[in-house]
């Protein structure tokens, strides 16, 4: 064991399991205009939950979000219905966020040249979201969602500090760590 791995020898804390979740309607699948839209829309909101730090991401050919990193619901069932169910609604809230955006700024551009060109993104920022309701829907409920995330584990710091100051043998580390695999973390 490297001083690197954890007590399960294994660099991090990482377990090889995952849970897959969903669709809760197969018949979900689409090639038309609205579901290509929302598959867009989707993953763009996806790529800023990334930036804001959150483990998820989203392809959108497949429909198929896909969690990682540690939590201590690792593999809840709810917590996938809440995802299936959020990020198309968020996805929404922000598109219409956005459009709100853009009108209020026509009321700074009245009597200049951008009237025309906001009044025209407006229009059009409408029709796009109007056409993209419906596959926002249909991809809410033909989703799925795998589940990598594992429950926090015990990575054994201690015995390896105490182990480079001396104070454990290489024999009585081996001891401890195998103690701490049997008694799982």
């Amino acid at each position: 064991m490297s001083t690197g791995d954890n007590c399960h020898g294994r660099p991090g804390a990482w377990s090889l399991m995952s849970t897959e979740f969903g669709p809760l309607d197969s018949d979900g699948e689409d090639s038309g205009l609205s579901w290509r839209l929302a598959g867009a829309s989707i993953a763009t909101f996806v790529t800023g939950m990334q930036l804001l730090g959150l483990s998820t991401r989203y392809d959108r050919v497949q429909n198929r979000y896909s969690l990682h990193g540690e939590s201590d619901r690792a593999g809840s069932p709810l917590r996938a219905g809440v995802l299936m169910g959020l990020v198309p609604a968020m996805t929404l809230v922000t598109w219409l966020t956005i459009g709100l955006l853009i009108l209020q700024a026509q009321s700074f551009a009245v009597g200049t040249v951008f009237l025309t060109l906001l009044s025209s993104l407006v229009v059009v920022w409408g029709i796009i979201g109007l056409v993209m309701i419906d596959g926002l829907g249909e991809r809410m409920t033909s989703a799925t969602v795998t589940d990598h995330t594992t429950e926090p584990v015990d990575d054994c710091d201690d015995l390896k500090d105490r182990y480079l100051s001396g104070e454990l043998t290489e024999a009585e580390l081996e001891a401890e760590t195998e103690a701490r695999l049997e008694r799982g973390p």
